[in-house]
């Protein structure tokens, strides 16, 4: 069973985009997916939640403490528009808005990527924020934990 975890997408602040992807889903509706791994540091990681991987045996215990991704994480966005994306693949999720539409029927997902963590220059925000609108189902996966079947 693959369950997405019951947070707010706002614990990946300060995480790494390592990789963006996306699909057209096969349904009567023109919906499109969207995928965003992220990454914590080490140091950052232990602050944010403590994972334990279970290993099947005790030889793939010690493996499993050095998997390099280990801390990351899918954030799984469905969108009904089909949103370009620019490459935002290496910089940091500085900053993360999920706001209700004016109707309460969807969500709006705003992101803003920074090179650095220590971000002072506000007028780099216009220029690396991905706006996803409207969001219809938003889900964030640990990435051994996340559906077999992603586009």
């Amino acid at each position: 069973k693959t369950d997405a975890i019951q947070k707010e997408p706002h614990f990946l602040l300060s995480s790494r985009c390592v990789r963006i992807w996306y699909s057209k889903r096969t349904t009567p509706r023109e919906l499109h997916n969207y995928y965003f791994e992220f990454c914590f540091d080490n140091d950052q990681q232990i602050k944010q939640e403590n994972i334990q991987i279970e290993a099947l045996s005790s030889m793939f215990q010690i493996d499993n403490q050095y998997m390099i991704d280990k801390n990351s994480y899918i954030l799984h966005v469905i969108c009904s528009n089909f949103v370009p994306m620019g490459p935002y693949m290496g910089l940091i999720l500085s900053k993360i808005i999920l706001n209700v539409s004016s109707d309460y029927r969807y969500h709006k997902l705003k992101m803003w990527f920074d090179s650095s963590k220590l971000s002072v220059q506000k007028s780099k925000y216009n220029d690396s924020v991905v706006i996803i609108d409207p969001v219809l189902c938003l889900r964030v996966y640990k990435w051994y934990n996340c559906p077999a079947n992603l586009d």
